[in-house]
């Protein structure tokens, strides 16, 4: 039962166990075993109300307390007294003549506090059956000595064997006076009577004297055990040796010579030994199908050899491996390699229930690659397993395959993620809203004021310089909103790109055209170098492609100064398309080129020029929706290049 405790405590890692018997007293339960406790063990201790021992034991099923001090199912003020928080208690049942009987419990339980798991209650429940079917075994050892020592003391009373002689046809002819103690009748009451009717059980026992005295004639000599009565009536096992008498080189038969030796005792000891050793062998089996089916991988090895003893399927299914018993653990790590969370590869020492070999109890986190290529993430405990003078004579592991768990923490950890995104995209939407949209809001409230006011006297000059301020800032605000909108559905993955067959260079054409009158009134120099792209055509969303053009275009002319250009160019391989819109801008400095694309990313928050930072994020979405790329070059003092690459697919120039 010690060793019960160390081991519960090693192999759940707990800090208190315990093995309670419920006494005979009724009122009182006594501590057998411990581990962990900080007070004295006290052999027998009240239970003036229900106690966890007394609550499990009529609940007959496992109990889980995750705060004791919380619980009202019953009273533990021992328990909380050594600072227990959490903790499990099972039954202890002993098998007894077909049925059972409630042994006590078998406890564990920690000081701080802790979610069980259903594998860890499984292997206490399993460890309080071993229990009982070691109790049940010691049990049945001591009925069999006892039977033993009952039949050495019935052997011993008994001096001499009985002797009977007897006459051709089975008359009695004499007995000993070990045969009058053993059948209970004098002599002279049953010399002359056939011995087939002295004793007779029944009806069938006189065809068995009969054919046993026609077998010695024959045979000379003949055994047999018989059922015999005794003058008083009470029937016992009797070993029968019939010997058939000759003259010397005759075949009359002279008599019989025959003893009886009672080996009731001895028959009844083969008989309990037997149903003993069967019962064993069942709790054995039960034991067995009970590890077989837990949700655990269980292995047991030796000492100091380590070779397999027990191994469950479970554990066979986890590692998809046979681990055929009395083979060697050695070689297992370079056959099914393993991996420590860090990257580190096992070696066969490193494996829990090696390490427990050595003494230690081990809890440690494996990646193990399976035969047919899958990846399993397992929880590794194991324990040394001690004899009664506490050397190591081979260690248990349990193996737990946690990957399911594994994918819905970073599951979690992925929706967690997004989540927060989300609220960051929603604070810096109404951010940009608040404050970009204010601006357009002020050009139309105070535009559309002064048409007001103006109205009746106003010349025609003045209300359409109005009407165009009032225009310039709705487009503005419209183009906001569609940014926005644009950009979350690139975040959400819903970007519909609507695609047909188009002339790549058609379509930067007609982009650039868009710009011309715009570069004209700020000085700036638009020139193209399509040549390159002539009769490329490609499956692309004209619009968004525009979409794309433009933002790269306004992108550039807010930083090219008056005099200076703008060059769009392409060109073609045998698998893409390729874009770039090249300006003579101050350019871009190296530390922030990572972050161009990001969203809301400005060169400059006070820059006049800045704009909402979603253009060029929308151009690496709406690109990455057409399966293409987009980068940014910028050499020192040379200006900034952007540039798309779009895949030609099946489409021929």
């Amino acid at each position: 039962m010690d060793e019960a405790t160390r081991l519960v405590a090693r192999v759940l890692d707990v800090d208190l166990s315990s093995v309670v018997e419920d006494a005979a007293s009724g009122d009182r339960f006594e501590r057998r075993a411990s581990w962990g406790f900080r007070s004295p063990p006290d052999p027998r201790f009240r239970a003036p109300f229900v106690c966890l021992a007394d609550y499990t034991m009529g609940t007959t099923e496992p109990v889980v307390v995750h705060d004791l001090g919380q619980d009202t199912r019953f009273h533990a003020p021992l328990l909380l007294e050594e600072g227990v928080v959490s903790a499990v208690c099972v039954v202890i049942h002993v098998p007894v003549d077909g049925g059972g009987m409630t042994y006590g419990t078998l406890f564990a339980g920690t000081r701080s506090c802790r979610e069980f798991e259903h594998g860890e209650i499984d292997f206490l429940g399993a460890l309080a059956d071993i229990l009982g079917a070691a109790m049940y075994r010691r049990r049945a050892e001591e009925q069999l000595r006892e039977s033993q020592e009952r039949f050495e003391l019935l052997s011993r009373a008994v001096n001499d064997v009985a002797l009977l002689a007897l006459d051709p046809e089975g008359t009695i002819a004499s007995w000993n006076a070990p045969a009058e103690r053993l059948l209970g009748w004098r002599g002279e009451t049953v010399v002359g009577k056939n011995v087939a009717d002295l004793g007779a059980e029944e009806d069938a026992l006189r065809g068995s004297v009969d054919a046993l005295l026609k077998s010695a004639a024959s045979a000379g000599q003949v055994e047999a055990v018989v059922g015999l009565l005794r003058s008083d009536g009470s029937r016992f096992r009797a070993s029968i040796i019939v010997l058939a008498l000759r003259h010397a080189g005759e075949e009359t038969v002279r008599g019989f010579a025959l003893s009886v030796r009672d080996v009731t005792a001895q028959f009844e000891a083969e008989a309990e030994r037997a149903r003993l050793t069967a019962e064993i062998q069942r709790q054995r089996d039960t034991l067995r199908a009970v590890i077989e089916q837990m949700p655990l991988g269980i292995v047991v090895i030796n000492n100091p050899d380590g070779r397999f003893q027990l191994v469950n399927r479970h554990m066979r299914a986890l590692w998809n491996r046979p681990f055929e018993l009395g083979t060697i653990m050695a070689g297992h790590a370079d056959e099914y390699p393993s991996w420590f969370p860090d990257g580190r590869r096992l070696r066969d020492e490193d494996y829990g229930a090696a390490r427990a070999l050595r003494g230690e109890t081990v809890r440690q986190e494996l990646i193990h690659r399976r035969t047919d290529g899958t990846v399993a993430t397992v929880v590794d405990g194991a324990a040394p397993i001690y004899d009664r003078d506490g050397h190591i004579i081979g260690s248990v592991a349990a193996l737990s395959d946690i990957t399911e768990e594994k994918a819905m923490t970073r599951e979690r950890e992925r929706l967690l993620e997004e989540a927060r995104r989300a609220v960051r995209a929603r604070d810096d939407i109404l951010a940009i809203v608040s404050h970009d949209l204010r601006n357009p809001l002020g050009v139309i409230t105070l535009a559309s004021s002064q048409l007001e006011h103006r109205a009746d006297g106003a010349d025609a000059a003045t209300i359409c310089s109005l009407a165009g301020r009032i225009h310039r800032a709705a487009s503005g605000m419209e183009q906001i909103i569609g940014d926005l909108l644009d950009f979350a559905r690139i975040e959400m993955g819903r970007l519909v790109v609507d695609s047909s067959d188009q002339n790549i260079a058609d379509v930067v054409g007609d982009a650039v055209d868009g710009f011309a009158m715009l570069a004209a009134q700020r000085g700036v120099e638009i020139r193209t170098s399509l040549g390159a792209l002539a009769g490329v055509h490609l499956r692309c969303d004209r619009r968004r492609l525009l979409q794309v053009l433009s933002n790269l275009l306004g992108n550039a002319l807010k930083f090219v100064p008056r005099g200076r250009g703008i060059e769009v160019g392409g060109d073609a391989t045998a698998t893409e398309a390729i874009v770039f819109v090249r300006d003579e801008g101050p350019g871009i400095q190296a530390d922030h080129i990572p972050h161009v694309f990001d969203r809301y990313w400005q060169f400059d928050a006070k820059d006049p020029r800045r704009g909402l930072g979603l253009g060029l994020a929308i151009v690496k979405g709406v690109v990455a929706a057409h399966g293409g790329r987009v980068w940014v070059e910028s050499p020192p003092d040379e200006g900034a290049t952007f540039a798309f690459a779009l895949p030609l697919g099946d489409i021929a120039r």
